[in-house]
């Protein structure tokens, strides 16, 4: 009995833990200088295109909550290309909200 229950909440913990890796993942807005913040977001399966969109939604919404624009000042997906010519990686943008 032991080694039946044992292996069940090893599968379960596998099952799990492989599935980690398909929720977003977000450091949220991070505030770097007064004026400045910045964002690194990962979207489920790690799709950088899908990673930009979701965080530009972020930082969009956050500027929004000001009544400011976004302006951004650099950004970049950060990954490895795969067989479909799309990155996979996280977004990372650095930007202000202006007038």
């Amino acid at each position: 009995m032991f080694n039946k229950v044992t292996l069940f909440f090893a599968a379960i913990t596998v099952v799990l833990v492989s599935g980690c890796g398909s929720f977003p993942q977000s450091t949220g807005i991070m505030q770097m200088s007064p004026e400045t913040y910045k964002i690194v977001y990962r979207s489920a399966f790690g799709r950088g295109i899908k990673s930009q969109g979701d965080a530009m939604e972020m930082v969009k919404s956050f500027c929004d909550e000001k009544h400011l624009q976004v302006q951004i000042i650099s950004s970049r997906t950060l990954g490895l290309m795969n067989g479909d010519s799309d990155l996979e990686g996280s977004f990372e943008a650095q930007f202000k909200c202006v007038k």
